[in-house]
């Protein structure tokens, strides 16, 4: 996906949606630290009761940030120029049965971040949609009701 964000803004515009800037306010709100250093993401108890703890892999602000997400998953967000605007490169390395849930619930919520007003559905779309891509190279995919932060997002 290509989206336009300046490169001299580390955080991203609020969108409109309360419900999800307040998720992406808590998921941005850690300054760019050290390597090495932990970092917590609280989701708002509404959307659901959980806390995610990580560690800063690589950070070069403003155009490098990378951190381990969970246990089992690494974020990494990379803005390059791109003639007049700013190309976001989001790297998501996690287990390959988590690939069609991780793609649908990023494209949902870049989408909102660029200030799109997905379906309702779209998220159940997107899923099944990269389901039916990744299975024969990647394997099964985990079922969209084993994630509970994207349909919380999402919906």
């Amino acid at each position: 996906m290509n989206r336009d964000p300046p490169q001299r803004r580390v955080r991203p515009p609020v969108p409109a949606q309360p419900r999800l800037s307040r998720i992406l306010l808590e998921l941005v709100e850690h300054r760019v630290r050290p390597v090495g250093a932990a970092i917590t993401f609280t989701f708002p108890p509404e959307v659901i009761d959980l806390t995610l703890t990580g560690t800063v892999l690589a950070a070069d602000e403003p155009k490098l940030l990378s951190f381990t997400w969970g246990e089992d998953e690494i974020l990494r967000f990379e803005l390059h120029p791109d003639g007049d605007g700013t190309r976001l490169v989001l790297t998501d390395q996690l287990r390959a049965a988590w690939a069609a849930r991780n793609a649908a619930g990023w494209e949902d919520c870049l989408d909102r971040l660029a200030g799109l007003s997905p379906a309702p559905d779209a998220w159940k779309h997107h899923f099944d949609a990269y389901s039916a891509a990744f299975e024969p190279v990647l394997g099964p995919q985990a079922p969209a009701d084993e994630c509970p932060v994207q349909l919380a997002i999402g919906s």
